[in-house]
């Protein structure tokens, strides 16, 4: 799960703890994961949770920072890694849904059940390996449930996230919800738009990323989906022509795709051997596998703005209008530059696919030289799946990878713009189409020097 490096610097940290008087021990995820024996998440920390008060961590070791020393958390740096050591605290009162008025310092018991989850309100010792559980976490993973510590409304109206953060252990363990907690949930859901966007991207991110169908399954349950994405609902009931969509209307094609994804990644996680090499340098890269989710959910977003019935029922130019909204909805999950721009470029590109095998050389090179263009395949598989299952497309640009060198996919252009210029042309758009046409002429096999593509561009002069 956690390397054994990572696990044996973390216990050294709580040893040093134990024999200078404090109580220490392993606290959150990690316990959890250990115990589910579950491969690390996104997030693959060991923290640790102790009596000692930040200015005592401070003296007891070397490199240390202080993060978050008003909620008595200090970062202590061994071998270049930093472990959160925080301070066993009770907590006043949540008056913004996200944080504590105030702290103070308090018993590993009463740290325990100011957490959120009873799976994630677990602490372990590393010297004498045993789990501390006050709050019934060790019954709950064997049950499979997620369920709040104490009070569900008074947990989640501490922190809102809380509601986002119950439906990712739920998709990413494939625990069940207890019922108390599943109401609270649904009671609360519009409280969500609290949280800030950043904060609420970046837990849709690390839920789609483990299981993207259930995530969004239980989101739409939940009702937090309409208060989140309000545009994914919009596709509920959209009829799709039957010929090429016999599994429904757009949100359930949509969800089908995700359950493609979710498949991939489970694939991933049990055995590498059973992917593809593109599909796995795709998964094990975060910021792919987030372009992909995020792609995937989004592709067809614009399909109930575009939809038409001529000769049958129609969505034109729905790629288009599925990256314009996906764009306002990246600005509105306040998402990265580089994320907006790749989940735009693959949602955009995801219709390209239907004409590849009729595509010249010089479009084809051009199509797969894009730096999305791993991701877009998978996109393109999992859209076929959902609809009418046909992969050709997909398997022909596979093959192609396979036979065309890189340096011919994407070359060195033969001339550029001062050769042109040194000729006599001047610069404005005659120029910039005329390195246009060179180009595709060289990716067509037509022209292969430097001197035959300035004869060419001497007949245009």
């Amino acid at each position: 799960m956690f390397s054994d490096d990572t696990e044996a610097i973390a216990k050294s940290i709580v040893v040093k703890l134990i024999n200078n008087g404090f109580e220490a021990y392993f606290a959150g995820g990690f316990v959890r994961d250990m115990l589910l024996d579950f491969p690390a998440g996104a997030s693959p920390d060991i923290d640790i949770a102790t009596s000692a008060h930040p200015k005592d961590i401070i003296n007891l070791f070397d490199n240390t920072k202080e993060v978050g020393v008003s909620f008595g958390v200090v970062l202590v740096i061994k071998h270049g890694l930093a472990f959160d050591v925080a301070t066993f605290r009770s907590d006043g009162q949540y008056i913004d849904g996200r944080r504590p008025e105030e702290i103070s310092f308090a018993t590993s018991r009463e740290d325990a059940f100011r957490r959120d989850f009873t799976i994630n309100g677990m602490f372990y010792n590393p010297v004498s390996k045993t789990i501390i559980d006050f709050v019934g976490g060790k019954v709950d993973l064997q049950k499979r449930i997620i369920r709040t510590i104490g009070e569900p409304l008074d947990r989640f109206n501490e922190d809102y996230l809380r509601l986002l953060r119950a439906i990712r252990f739920s998709a990413r363990f494939g625990f069940q919800i207890e019922e108390n907690t599943f109401s609270a949930i649904k009671t609360l859901a519009r409280n969500i738009s609290k949280i800030s966007a950043e904060r609420i991207c970046k837990e849709l991110t690390l839920s789609f990323c483990a299981a993207p169908a259930k995530t969004l399954r239980i989101l739409d349950e939940t009702g937090l989906l309409e208060h989140i994405l309000p545009e994914i609902c919009r596709m509920k009931g959209v009829e799709q022509p039957p010929e090429y969509h016999p599994e429904g209307d757009c949100f359930e094609h949509t969800m089908l795709a995700m359950e493609y994804l979710e498949d991939l990644i489970n694939r991933y996680i049990a055995d590498k051997n059973t992917l593809r090499a593109d599909q796995t340098e795709v998964l094990q890269d975060r910021h792919k596998r987030s372009v992909l989710v995020w792609s995937t959910l989004l592709h067809d977003i614009g399909k109930p703005d575009t939809k038409t019935i001529e000769d049958r029922i129609r969505f034109n130019r729905h790629d288009e209008k599925s990256a314009d909204i996906t764009y306002e909805i990246a600005r509105r999950l306040k998402m990265s530059s580089a994320e907006t721009k790749d989940i735009g470029a693959c949602i955009r590109n995801h219709m390209k696919f239907m004409f590849v095998q009729k595509m010249k050389k010089s479009k084809l090179n051009t199509f797969l030289a894009r730096e999305t263009i791993d991701i877009e395949i998978i996109l393109h598989e999992a859209d076929c799946f959902s609809s009418h299952g046909m992969m050709d497309n997909a398997e022909f640009l596979l093959k192609k990878i396979e036979e065309i060198p890189p340096e011919e996919i994407k070359p060195l252009p033969l001339v550029k713009g001062d050769d042109l210029l040194a000729m006599g042309f001047t610069q404005g758009k005659i120029l910039g189409d005329l390195l246009k046409e060179i180009y595709e002429n060289q990716m067509d096999g037509l022209l292969d020097t430097k001197e035959q593509a300035l004869d060419f561009a001497k007949n245009r002069l």
